[in-house]
């Protein structure tokens, strides 16, 4: 393998990315890490551009052979190009300074989009907040909580929220809320006692003093504004990816994300496919399927398995293809679940983790997205040292005509 240039410049620990070379397998990765700090009624320090920061090696939580972990190496640099150099790629730290490299892995987040209305932008982090954690909730019980967002994601932040607040009011600026949001939310979202759905609605305007007080929500259907007391305002309006400064040796899609698997044979502009042989990625069978929802999945699984491992064991991700259905297995090295844990573990609210620390939907939306939306089963198998979720999603049927 090709081992990365040794150039050290003084680049400043500051907005990046942090990256890993593993000089005996010509890797480097890139990736942002940001530290949140809790968030309270009255005060939070949140960034709603959250920068890509370093932390420190014993936080990287990584499994490695021990040949590369000896030659592994941390830092934070800023990074500001991407390049092809022959046979390696090229990831430019300065003028003067880069690193080389076989393969370069990058997942580098979003940026938050920001909602734009007068007054909000001086309360981000003291009453407007973009995203939400599971401990969030708990903040905000027994208070009313405007969200703004008609995607999963605010689906999710809104039933979490309802559990705690006395009132959640979720504003879609469409005419329907399933448009955007997947049926089985939607549902749940109307059938929940203290939550209000309001349809072509948006925050137009914040107000309050060293907190936020209230939001001024626009009717666009009757043309009417009204102001509303609040301290919480949650807004979820999408993201837009990091990955300008990949340059034009990277095909990105219109909206800036990174274009992988055999899309990358259909383009008609831009950086082409240049092997013989089709893209790695998707070389399992097709299946019909809402990527979106399957993200979610995958996030939903993953993340419940490095907490069980707390940091410390190994993820496995597998896939295989059977004549039926395409199968996805993600294991990890944790304690296990109790009979039980996994008897229940698929109910909605119910979690094993610490008050504020987990919702309980989870694998529940993990369960209906698998069974419900896509016809497919999703099992447990889990024992000390082992825990196995298996997913089985139907291959896609070839028609005959």
């Amino acid at each position: 393998m090709y081992p990365p240039t040794r150039s050290r410049s003084a680049a400043p620990n500051v907005a990046g990315a942090k990256w890993i070379e593993m000089p005996k397998n010509g890797i480097f990765a890139a990736w942002p890490t940001v530290a949140r700090a809790p968030r309270s009624k009255r005060a939070r320090r949140d960034n709603p551009h959250p920068a890509p920061v370093a932390l420190a090696c014993a936080s990287c939580r990584l499994t490695l052979p021990g040949a590369a972990a000896a030659a592994l190496t941390c830092d934070a640099r800023d990074i500001v190009g991407f390049e092809t150099r022959g046979p390696v790629r090229a990831v430019r730290l300065g003028r003067e300074s880069a690193i080389e490299a076989r393969a370069v892995l990058v997942a580098t987040g979003v940026s938050y989009r920001l909602l734009g209305a007068p007054g909000l932008g001086e309360f981000t982090g003291r009453g407007v907040f973009y995203g939400a954690t599971a401990s969030d909730a708990q903040s905000c019980a027994g208070d009313d909580v405007y969200v703004v967002g008609a995607a999963n994601s605010a689906g999710q932040a809104v039933l979490n929220m309802a559990r705690f607040a006395r009132r959640v009011v979720l504003l879609v600026r469409s005419a329907a809320l399933e448009s955007s949001m997947s049926q089985y939310l939607a549902e749940r979202i109307r059938d929940a006692g203290n939550i209000e759905v309001r349809l072509q609605a948006e925050v137009v305007a914040g107000r309050g003093d060293d907190h936020l007080q209230a939001v001024t929500v626009a009717d666009r259907a009757a043309g009417a504004k009204e102001e509303q007391p609040t301290n919480w305002l949650f807004i979820f309006i999408g993201a837009s990816p990091r990955t300008d400064w990949l340059g034009p040796d990277v095909a990105r899609d219109e909206n800036g994300f990174v274009i992988t698997g055999q899309d990358l044979l259909t383009r008609k502009d831009g950086p082409h496919w240049s092997l013989t042989r089709p893209p790695f990625v998707l070389e399992m069978p097709l299946i019909e399927a809402s990527p979106g929802e399957l993200n979610q999945v995958w996030t939903n699984i993953i993340d419940n398995a490095v907490d069980a491992m707390d940091a410390h064991g190994t993820l496995r991700i597998s896939t295989r293809a059977t004549p039926e259905d395409v199968v996805v297995e993600i294991g990890d090295t944790g304690p296990g679940m109790p009979p039980d844990v996994q008897a229940r573990a698929f109910e909605a609210f119910y979690t094993t983790k610490d008050v504020g620390k987990g919702t309980g939907l989870g694998l529940d939306i993990s369960r209906r997205i698998i069974v419900e939306r896509h016809h497919g089963q999703i099992t447990i198998d889990s024992r000390p040292g082992e825990t196995v979720l298996r997913i089985h999603l139907p291959r896609r049927r070839t028609k005959h005509h």
